[in-house]
């Protein structure tokens, strides 16, 4: 992942842009708790959205490839999504993922990016990291409102060790909900609390979770999510046969319903259900 970050820095020698580096990249280069043992088979960076065109042809020109050459496709991330389609390097089989948000532009709770560009940190090497607040918003977002939830251990045992190492800065823990307000990501942090100290045995004073009880979903929502995901989250632990097959598809709704409106997640689904009958060539 060192040596990506080197090329991705190589490929881009001549930009003046803000890059910020995002998840595993972001940990690594400021040497977090949680980067020790993490494998990653994915560079994720973000770049401001009218610069998109200018890095994806530089990537390409640096040798890296799309992966994703279905027209649909294509079209469907550049119109939709809230990254370019995924390019990889044949020489290294890293993949390269450039977002100019952390959400879908479709999903309702998509943050305004500026907000969070505005407080991005310098590293050492060149590159942009969010604040710590931020790097913590985003993985809960990716984990409780951009993905299915199931087999996602990884993502909860990553955001406890983040909330240990932030939480050791009093300041952390008071400016963590006003933060998730002012993004509109309440619903996330608040799931994103609840498990890492239900599964995880994660430390967080009471006084943020009396603040997160005023911003619980309705209690149906609210059960639902604590009988599905500690029966899911883990891919060896939690419920079998029936009972786990409906937590599973339980989730994996939501995930898809949280990801665009109805009309359009509609079309998208029946698209892709129509191509799984078609050969390629």
């Amino acid at each position: 992942m060192t040596w990506e970050i080197n090329r991705v820095k190589r490929a881009l020698y001549d930009c003046d842009e803000k890059v910020v580096l995002l998840k595993g990249a972001a940990y690594l280069v400021k040497k977090l708790r949680c980067s020790h043992g993490r494998m990653s088979v994915d560079l994720d960076i973000l770049v401001a959205k009218n610069r998109l065109d200018w890095v994806e042809e530089k990537f390409l020109s640096a040798g890296w490839e799309s992966q994703v050459v279905n027209d649909y496709d294509q079209k469907f991330y550049r119109e939709y999504s809230h990254e370019l389609p995924p390019m990889v390097h044949p020489d290294r089989n890293i993949s390269i993922d450039v977002h100019h948000t952390i959400l879908p532009i479709t999903n309702k709770m998509c943050p305004d990016i500026n907000k969070m560009l505005d407080k991005i940190v310098k590293s050492q090497d060149g590159f942009y990291t969010f604040s710590n607040i931020d790097i913590i918003l985003h993985s809960v977002v990716h984990l409780f409102q951009d993905g299915e939830i199931r087999s996602s251990l990884r993502n909860l045992v990553e955001q406890h060790d983040l909330y240990t190492e932030f939480g050791e800065d009093s300041h952390f823990w008071q400016n963590l909900i006003p933060r998730a307000e002012e993004l509109g990501l309440l619903r996330p942090l608040y799931y994103s609390l609840i498990f890492c100290r239900m599964i995880m045995g994660t430390v967080i004073p009471d006084h943020v979770m009396t603040g997160m009880n005023n911003h619980k979903p309705h209690f149906i929502y609210d059960n639902l999510m604590k009988l599905m995901v500690p029966n899911v989250i883990s891919p060896s632990l939690g419920a079998r046969g029936l009972k786990r097959w409906l937590c599973q598809n339980g989730l994996y709704i939501r995930s898809h319903w949280l990801r665009m409106p109805p009309l359009l997640l509609a079309k998208h689904l029946t698209i892709k259900f129509f191509r799984g009958f078609k050969t390629e060539p």
